[in-house]
């Protein structure tokens, strides 16, 4: 159960390789002699307009800057006006990615069917935790310690029920769970259907009451949180035996109401958008077992009214998640299934056109889960997609896979959140408990420039904060449309 971690190497090749041991002797030579005309340059004009210590620009002077607003439109690190004169690549496409994501395995627990994981601050310490329930609704906490370093599980609960025909008692098979505060004191519970629903208060500090049962009856299936009457507190979304899929209204305390939303033939999954435009929250939804498979429910107020809208699925269903996929502002839906069990998945899209209504379907073939984030953090959504060569993602602005995760994984577990607390989204999957590292954020020589786009776009060495020695860093240099591997060109 220790945490082990090891770089994954990346399918995808980056933009700059590292100079050679006869390149870097060059480069020493060129530096030399680019230092020396600085320092005579230096010595020639009092007036120099940049700082003696980092060689930044300074806020007064012909920097170079004033013809530069250093916007970066496809999110890459480099700035467009660099990307169109100093590099001569597109500044509207996403040129990043190349760097490898770090894997650390929190806990290689074999997942059996039924089993959730999901984030959330259950000790409000600041940083993200796991929450798992393992093979028979066992309940296990991975407390984040700082920086993604998490503790060996932490075993919660043991759902125990009797069981009159065997006469004996048994844990329950297959459970979900959710981390939302139902009680409104500010501290996250742990919510948990297994049968029926429990709630595990949470005390603060990472302790918990004993669980209470809050609904019944046999709501086994995955759970979703979010506010669904607008009243200010939140509702819980849950599928049960029975193929209902029912909202629980909570009414304060924790105490829920179940509403019944919709009948359906087997397992349903929800994700909540606010998909008509009318500042409510919607769910899109998927069924397995049946060939109309997916679609959204439409919340007409309050929560009370659901009108159903099949859009058509696939036979067999696995996922389904709500994101701005095109950047127009309103949510799309994405869908993962196949025709049956056992072949090719598909991912299929729905392009949101305002109002409630959606345009005809676009499938692509390959992944089997898809979830919607910000991974290159440029403020638009991205996809991150999960299939049986592995993990991949796209970013908004290109269209096309960017990089590859990892080889080989399959799993049912797919969710985002940053671990490490570095402001950038990490990716989390199976097997058991484990998280990849987005290194898109990392500038290690401080130079302004991060590593990713020093590697994958500029080509510059990302620890070598000024490449050609001219006194400028990298990253002042692109941003004020110089070339950062040229000691001759400078601001």
């Amino acid at each position: 159960m220790t945490a082990r971690t090891w770089v994954v190497v990346t399918l995808l090749a980056c933009g700059g390789p590292k100079p050679t041991a006869d390149e870097t002797d060059e480069d020493a030579d060129a530096d030399a002699d680019a230092d020396a005309d600085s320092d005579a340059d230096a010595d020639a004009d009092s007036d120099s307009d940049t700082d003696e210590h980092s060689g930044e620009p300074t806020e007064t002077g012909d920097s170079g800057l004033a013809s530069s607003t250093c916007s970066d439109g496809d999110g890459d690190g480099v700035s467009d006006d660099a990307e169109q004169v100093v590099l001569n690549t597109d500044p509207t496409r996403f040129d990043g990615g190349c760097l490898p994501w770090t894997r650390t395995i929190v806990d290689d627990f074999v997942p059996f069917f039924g089993d959730d994981l999901v984030l959330g601050d259950v000790d409000g310490d600041g940083d993200l935790d796991v929450l798992a329930t393992e093979e028979y609704a066992t309940l296990y906490w991975y407390e984040n310690q700082g920086g993604g370093v998490f503790t060996n599980e932490i075993r919660l609960w043991d759902h125990q029920v009797w069981v009159p025909y065997y006469n004996y008692w048994t844990t329950v098979q297959g459970a979900g769970l959710a981390v939302a505060d139902l009680t409104g004191d500010g501290v996250p519970d742990l919510v948990v259907s297994a049968l029926d629903i429990w709630v595990l208060r949470g005390l603060g500090g990472g302790a918990f009451a004993p669980p209470l049962e809050v609904a019944q009856p046999t709501y086994d299936g995955p759970l979703t949180a979010a506010d669904l009457d607008g009243d200010g507190d939140v509702d819980l979304v849950g599928w049960n035996g029975f193929h209902e899929l029912a909202w629980f209204e909570n009414v304060g305390g924790a105490n829920l109401i179940p509403h019944r939303i919709h009948v359906g033939t087997y397992w349903i999954e929800v994700s909540p958008a606010d998909l008509d435009g009318d500042g409510d929250l919607d769910l899109a939804y998927m069924e397995q077992g049946r060939s109309t498979a997916a679609g959204w429910l439409e919340n007409s107020g309050g929560a009370m009214t659901w009108t159903v809208h099949d859009l058509g699925g696939f036979a067999y269903s696995v996922a389904v998640t709500t994101g701005d996929l095109d950047g127009d502002g309103v949510p799309d839906i994405v869908l993962n299934g196949s025709s049956q069990p056992g072949q090719a998945p598909s991912m299929r899209t729905w392009r949101n056109l305002g109002g409630g209504s959606f345009a005809a379907p676009v499938d692509r073939p390959g992944p089997a889960m898809t979830r919607v984030g910000d991974l290159d953090h440029d403020g638009d959504d991205d996809l991150v997609l999960l299939d049986a060569t592995g993990l991949s993602w796209i970013p908004l602005e290109s269209g096309a896979p960017q990089g590859q995760l990892t080889v080989g994984s399959w799993g049912q577990v797919l969710h985002l959140g940053d671990l490490d607390g570095d402001g950038w989204t990490d990716v989390v999957t199976e097997p058991g408990v484990t998280w990849y590292r987005n290194p898109m954020g990392d500038d290690t020589d401080a130079d302004g420039l991060r590593d990713d786009a020093e590697r994958c776009v500029a080509g510059t060495d990302p620890l070598v904060a000024d490449s050609d020695g001219d006194g400028w860093t990298d990253g002042a240099e692109l941003c004020a449309v110089h070339d950062p591997s040229d000691a001759a060109d400078h601001p």
